[in-house]
């Protein structure tokens, strides 16, 4: 790594904001360092302020109901012994405020009345819990013991969210071992797991033999980057994925929260939140040890596979907790987790490759006349076709010649044309090893500091349809973070957090020991090492080996510093607070190193205008190329962007029964700033490039002049007028039924700087020049590019350009809009039933960018050329990201749960919704075809499931010692200690948007989502694998024109999936026992269908190829003590 990279300290006095305001501010003198710690821990405002301590409120009465002012209220945890305590005010009201989870013991004492005493009462994270007291006239103490139940009932906080415990946790079967798989038994969310750049960064790491590793999820129809996922009070996404990459251990986490809808305005930064709470140590040692297994053998055959897959999956760690010294108890404990995975996987794949008749040129086994675009017929101004489909060799390219040596011939005897010849195991590598540790200790006063460190690094690698194809992911990712609570007062206190992450990246294609783009004969690409292998290709209705455009060097770091100052008064409790977190990511990034050429068959029909099905691979052998893109030159941008935010809150306590929210929250993330200024976009105002600097070709010798047309921050429009107010209310309506609502607004950051990242990683001149040939499809004879890539070239029609990828700098900043309302019910001690209603309006969100350079479609009375039908003839492609989306959300939800106890706990959730949009991802390539009309994207959101309904139980058998049933004998030993757990999860199908080609609509060569036109629904009667849609509904429009088909106007296969695990128990001794387990995912072998083929040229449209969701079982086996 270059050190000079992160010379962060010079970076920001160099900036306009941030430390070089700093320094002005809190000059560097020695008496002045206590005024800097207070401006940084007081005034200056961040998006880590999501506090995850608990609080506890409640009221004391007499018998007659009457209020009990004047009242102490003491708890003390049970297993740690920290002990704080209040006053009861005029209402009878105490309030404790940022205590953490656990399980405590309560009393109650008033000169009056009898002293009053609640045992094992169980508090869980990020939760006003309410625990009402009745005092008796005497002097007799009285004891409650509630047997360590968290209350269900939320009284005390408009948010609608579910809190998922160790025990769902840990027990419920993930396949991977991964918490997040846990998130859809919360209503309203729904699984994500390979979206965007998230698959750029983990797609390819599987968890299991089977499955995704998931890093993020969609609440309430939400965009996954804008959920924020928060452990221990520190904000862990990644500001340019997005989502949680580095997840600690389902056996380090003590719980986590999912928040959708409303939140306050001291934790709700962003539309939806997971909070996350690791586990402590206790005043007992305690720990385990675990290990987890899959194999082939334990794994049933996938549909169409050939044989069972290769499959190696292992994972095993630790845990360990306690006094730090045994002398220590009740002062400073210590918790431990140690994991590492290891799997080496295969899954099988099917591909359309050529024959070895096809690569000589005989092509007389397709169904479609093949034409010479070298043979043209004066007379007609047509092109005469190839005799019987056969290419002449002489006018097989030299490129297809050498490239047919890295292709894999066919093994799958007698296939038809079109239908998949080849099938390959693909092979999956993953090495994943994490720790974690974290140290609290209790200070005088009732105070309190806890201290957590976590790393986590993981390295994985995907191959394709050939060893030489695939991309390596490895990621570093560690995170720090300091939490002190200290009581001024028993109604007054301070909390100050400081955190710290850091993530390392890289993505890329997999590396050769040869430089084979340069033996193809190919110039003007990176031909360094680093990115030796083979260029991108894409053939239109065959499979070729292909690497991936990218190669990709993120580095992040982000520090933050968060104050809140509590106070309660009266009725009322106040929060007021803010965070200041600076982010850098400095980055070396590549874009096409290899070269990418696409071939779409535009060429060998028998004119520009004709109808017939394109097929690819003639033109692929002609070198009849329709788009040539290359980045010789890499970039290395070093980015910084602070973030500010600052929120006052109040919570009156207008009655017992209400309680009414008040809040309004400050947020500001600073445009994004480059340290040497190589900034430059596209002012589609005024239609030309804008830099920031003065001269921006000396930027190597000058990069401080800033007197160019752009300011050094990224966008015009941030204004600092972020304030979102939030109001909710929670009513006690009956001592078991609550009815809660809440609205506010939203700032979302999600991945504001994904334009910044984007504007770097194609690299815009002059600082790094991206450069697009295209063959312009309304030409006879086309150019070749055989052994000159992006050389100038001779021929006319061929049109070079300079292409770019920018950002909106008149983009205002999204923001969110949300309302929600929700009764719930309490049925006896241990169930909660609750229905609920979240609404969601998203302004401005990020688009997946645009061509801003897209041609006009061709006018048959006027057929102009493309060159000349472009906005901008002398570039290419001009991709510009802008803030210009809109959402919306409906959705109904209903929730029943049931607390743990008669050896059952459960979950199950059921929601009902609809989401709209015209981008579902802040970071996708966007859905747009027309790039004049973005109203014609809107449909259905790439998220949107009508229905969605998920289980999860843990049930200890009701057999053995202690149970209902054969409790006693032999018998009791063989059936007792089992437990039986699953997730249950059913699911409408995904939308989907029938396409044709980029090429089909002769407008340039970036249309991200070229659709069909639609003659009717397009729903079958009875839908197939061979014909899942009505696919004569969806014709191919005529040439040169956009289809008038919506976006996800399909909807795909729906889902169902059954994971169950079996578990026995062994008790060695009193402290110490040993669990076997089973996991069977898929359990019934329920294989759901895939998503059928969308594209209209294709030979597969409308079927569906294959199915997911074999079963796989993973044995376990764990030690506790």
């Amino acid at each position: 790594m270059d050190y000079e990279m992160m010379d962060c300290k010079s970076f920001h006095l160099r900036g306009q904001g941030g430390w070089s305001q700093l320094t002005r501010i809190c000059p560097i003198r020695l008496w002045s360092w206590a005024l800097c710690l207070l401006y940084l821990t007081i005034l200056l405002p961040a998006a880590l302020s999501q506090v995850t301590t608990s609080s506890v409120t409640g009221f004391v009465a007499d018998s007659s109901g009457g209020a009990v002012p004047g009242a102490t209220v003491t708890i003390k945890e049970v297993r740690t012994g920290f002990t704080r305590s209040a006053t009861t005010n005029e209402l009878g009201q105490y309030s404790i405020l940022a205590i953490p989870a656990g399980q405590y013991n309560f009393t109650v004492e008033h000169s009056d009345f009898k002293t009053s005493e609640r045992t094992g009462q169980s508090i869980t994270q990020q939760l006003a819990a309410r625990v009402d007291f009745v005092l008796v006239v005497g002097e007799v103490r009285q004891t409650v013991n509630v047997e360590g139940a968290a209350p269900l009932l939320q009284t005390e906080t408009p948010s609608n969210a579910v809190t998922l415990d160790s025990r769902k946790i840990i027990e419920l079967p993930t396949l991977g071992h991964n918490y997040l798989q846990t998130a859809i038994l919360s209503p309203g969310v729904i699984p994500v797991s390979d979206y965007s750049m998230l698959t750029v960064c983990v797609g390819n790491y599987f968890s299991g033999g089977t499955g995704y590793k998931p890093v993020s999820v969609s609440a309430t129809g939400g965009r996954p980057d804008f959920t924020a996922f928060i452990h221990d009070g520190f904000d862990v996404r990644d500001p340019g994925y997005g989502g949680d990459l580095f997840q600690p251990s389902p056996e380090a986490i003590d719980s986590y929260r999912v928040v959708r809808g409303y939140d306050s305005a001291q934790f709700g930064g962003e539309p939806s939140i997971v909070y996350v709470n690791t586990k402590s140590g206790t005043n007992d040692y305690h720990g385990s040890i675990w290990e987890y297994h899959q194999d082939a053998a334990l794994q049933a055959r996938a549909f169409n596979a050939p044989g069972n897959p290769a499959l190696t999956y292992n994972q095993g760690g630790f845990t360990f907790g306690g006094p730090a010294l045994p002398q220590l108890k009740n002062k400073t404990f210590v918790f431990g987790e140690f994991q590492m995975t290891r799997v080496r996987s295969s899954s099988p794949d099917r591909f359309v490759v050529p024959t070895e008749a096809q690569w000589g040129g005989d092509l007389s086994s397709i169904p479609v006349q093949l034409y010479n675009p070298f043979d043209i017929d004066p007379s007609t101004q047509m092109r005469r076709p190839f005799p019987n489909n056969r290419i002449p060799s002489n006018l097989i390219s030299q490129v297809a010649q050498k490239f047919k040596q890295y292709v894999p011939l066919p093994n799958v005897p007698n296939a038809a044309y079109g239908e998949y010849n080849y099938v390959r195991n693909v092979a999956r590598i993953t090495d994943d090893t994490q720790f974690l540790i974290r140290v609290d200790q209790i200070l005088p006063h009732n105070g309190k500091i806890f201290v957590k460190y976590f790393k986590d690094n993981v390295n994985s690698e995907s191959q394709g349809i050939t060893p030489l194809v695939g991309f390596g992911t490895p990621l570093k990712g560690q995170t720090a973070s300091i939490e002190w609570n200290h009581p001024l007062a028993p109604n007054k206190l301070n909390s100050l957090r400081v955190g710290f992450y850091r993530s390392w990246v890289v993505f890329g294609g997999l590396a050769t020991d040869t430089d084979i783009t340069g033996s193809l004969g190919f110039k003007n690409y990176d031909s360094s090492e680093a990115h030796w292998g083979l260029p991108g290709l894409g053939v239109s209705g065959f499979s070729m080996p292909s690497t991936v455009i990218y190669d990709y060097i993120w580095w992040t770091t982000r520090v933050g510093v968060h104050e809140n100052f509590s106070l309660v008064k009266g009725r009322h409790t106040l929060d007021i607070g803010g965070t200041y977190q600076p982010t850098w990511y400095p980055q070396k990034n590549a874009i096409y190193p290899r070269g990418s050429l696409s071939y779409d068959g535009e060429f060998t029909k028998q004119s520009p205008t004709s109808a017939a099905s394109p097929i690819g691979l003639a033109d692929f052998l002609l070198g009849a190329y329709s788009s040539a893109w290359s980045n010789p030159e890499g970039l290395q941008p070093m980015l910084y962007s602070p973030y500010y935010s600052w929120y006052l809150q109040d919570k009156i306590q207008v009655s017992q029964k209400l309680s009414l929210t008040l809040g309004l929250r400050w947020d500001w993330w600073a445009p994004p700033a480059e340290r040497y200024n190589r900034w430059m976009t596209f002012d589609q105002n005024k239609g030309k490039y804008v830099w920031v600097l003065k001269d921006p070709f000396n930027w190597k010798t000058d990069y401080t002049t800033l007197s160019g047309e752009y300011p050094r921050g990224m966008f015009l429009n941030w204004k600092k007028t972020n304030y979102s107010p939030r109001i909710g209310l929670a009513y006690l309506l009956t001592p078991n039924t609550t009815i809660r609502a809440g609205a506010g607004m939203y700032y979302a950051q999600g991945l504001q700087n994904f334009q910044a990242f984007s504007s770097f990683s194609s690299g815009n001149p002059p600082f790094s020049n991206s450069i697009v040939v295209a063959n312009d499809p309304g030409q006879l004879t086309p150019g070749r590019l055989d052994n000159t890539l992006f050389d100038l070239p001779a021929i006319a029609a061929i049109s070079p350009g300079s292409s770019l990828v920018v950002p909106d700098i008149h983009a205002p900043q999204p923001y969110v809009e949300q309302i929600t309302f929700s009764v719930e019910r309490q049925l006896g001690r241990n169930m909660l039933l609750s229905a609920s209603y979240n609404g969601a309006l998203g302004r401005q969100l990020v688009n997946g960018g645009t061509d801003i350079n897209q041609a006009t479609p061709i006018d048959p009375n006027n057929p102009l050329p493309l060159s000349q039908r472009l906005p901008y003839p002398d570039l290419g492609f001009i991709f510009l990201q802008s803030n210009n989306s809109n959402s919306s959300y409906h959705g109904m939800a209903l929730n029943f749960q049931k607390q743990y106890s008669n050896g059952l706990d459960l979950i199950a959730s059921y929601t009902w919704s609809k989401s709209i949009d015209e981008y579902t991802s802040s970071s996708g390539g966007g859905n747009n075809q027309n790039a004049r009309c973005q109203r014609c994207d809107r449909g259905l959101s790439d998220n949107d499931r009508r229905h969605y309904f998920s289980l999860g139980y843990v049930w200890e058998l009701p057999f053995g010692a202690g149970r209902r049933f054969v409790n006693q004998g032999l018998g009791s030993h063989i059936l007792g200690n089992w437990q039986l757990s699953g997730i249950t999860q059913f699911q409408a199908g995904t939308p989907l948007t029938p396409t044709t080609s980029t090429s089909w609509l002769n407008v340039g060569p970036w249309v991200a989502l070229p659709r069909s036109d639609r003659v009717c629904g397009g729903k079958a009667s009875n839908p197939t694998l061979d014909q899942y849609f009505d696919t004569s509904c969806f014709p191919a429009q005529p040439p040169n024109t956009f289809g008038n088909s919506g976006r996800n106007v399909i909807i795909g296969p729906g889902a169902q999936l059954w994971d169950m695990s079996m578990a026995r128990r062994f008790k060695i001794w009193e402290s110490l026992q040993l669990t076997f387990r089973g996991e069977f995912y898929s359990v019934f072998n329920h294989q759901n269908w895939g998503s059928p083929d969308t594209g209209v040229f294709n030979s597969t449209f409308g079927k569906i190829s294959g199915k997911s969701g074999p079963r796989t079982i993973q044995l376990g086996i764990k030690l506790e003590f």
